[in-house]
């Protein structure tokens, strides 16, 4: 009997030997995992994409013997973050995909899939994921932006103003949220709201390159070419790649008799958007007979966070 009681104390003892050891395990795992997250992270903010997936990579990797869905899933949605950064939509998209089959209740991966749905122009995809996110986290202020880019592309503009408004009621203090809308002002030819919004934009955020664009957009279509010309040089000045902003500072010189700086604004333009139809039929007109620009329709898409 006693000699039982010891096999069964041998015994007892191993087991609790052996679970202990498996969470001490575990816990080195967590341990390495987050090293590598951090380690992930600062070589995002670096822009080493590729470094940064290997870190990820190698985390997946070390968890695949684990049963932590919810814990894999951020993982995948993070390495998802930085495909869709490297521009690798397709890759982004399978990574959210799996976030969400390890973890239904992801809203942050649905809305992450919605947004490389949009830069791929898979708008109604883009919508429906967005929906997803905000049916399982209502106050997901990125699921409301992401749609109002989506419904703002498919021309639905009260939608646009509808979610940047929700946006704001979460956040009052979003100045991307105010230019979006005052953006969906623009195309609905509210140019005074647009330009109210716009203002409150660069007044939370004075480097918000959409808001002066499009108030800038907005002057000039009023009339205010100067206002306009100053607008979109404050833009450039933030970013000189904005096409839409030496389009609109073209129009506004255009309007004025300033047919060089017009002329050098058009070619910017070009430049960066060769498809431009509006800005060869612009640069047409100057060279034959320096008449009035033909101009772009309030109803057009702005190139902002397009895919390249």
């Amino acid at each position: 009997m006693a000699k039982q009681r010891i096999i069964i104390l041998i015994l007892a003892l191993a087991a609790i030997f052996s679970l202990g050891a498996e969470d001490l395990t575990w816990e080195r795992v967590q341990m390495d995992a987050k090293l590598l997250e951090r380690r992930a992270e600062d070589y995002r903010l670096r822009g080493d994409y590729d470094q940064a997936l290997s870190e990820l990579t190698e985390i997946l990797e070390m968890l695949d013997s684990y049963d932590n869905d919810a814990y894999k899933s951020s993982v995948f949605k993070m390495r998802g973050g930085v495909y869709q950064q490297k521009g690798e939509y397709d890759h982004a998209i399978v990574d959210y995909t799996d976030a969400i089959r390890l973890d239904p209740a992801n809203s942050a991966a649905y809305a992450m899939r919605g947004w490389a749905y949009y830069l791929q122009n898979a708008h109604d995809r883009a919508i429906a994921d967005c929906t997803e996110a905000l049916r399982l986290h209502d106050r997901n202020t990125v699921a409301y932006s992401i749609r109002a880019y989506a419904y703002h592309a498919k021309g639905e503009y009260d939608r646009t103003i509808a979610d940047c408004t929700e946006v704001l009621r979460f956040e009052p203090a979003n100045s991307n949220a105010y230019a979006i809308r005052g953006w969906a002002y623009h195309a609905k030819g509210e140019y005074d709201r647009a330009i109210e919004d716009c203002t409150e934009a660069l007044r939370l955020n004075y480097k918000n390159v959409i808001a002066y664009t499009i108030r800038g957009w907005a002057y000039h279509v009023q009339g205010e070419h100067n206002r306009a010309i100053a607008d979109c040089t404050e833009a450039l000045l933030l970013d000189p790649d904005d096409g839409i902003a030496y389009e609109v500072r073209g129009l506004a010189y255009h309007a004025q008799g300033e047919y060089d700086r017009a002329i050098a604004d058009y070619t910017e333009a070009l430049r960066l958007n060769p498809d431009n139809a509006e800005v060869k039929a612009n640069l047409e007109t100057i060279r034959r007979s320096n008449v009035q620009p033909h101009q772009q329709s309030h109803q057009e898409e702005l190139p902002y966070m397009q895919a390249d």
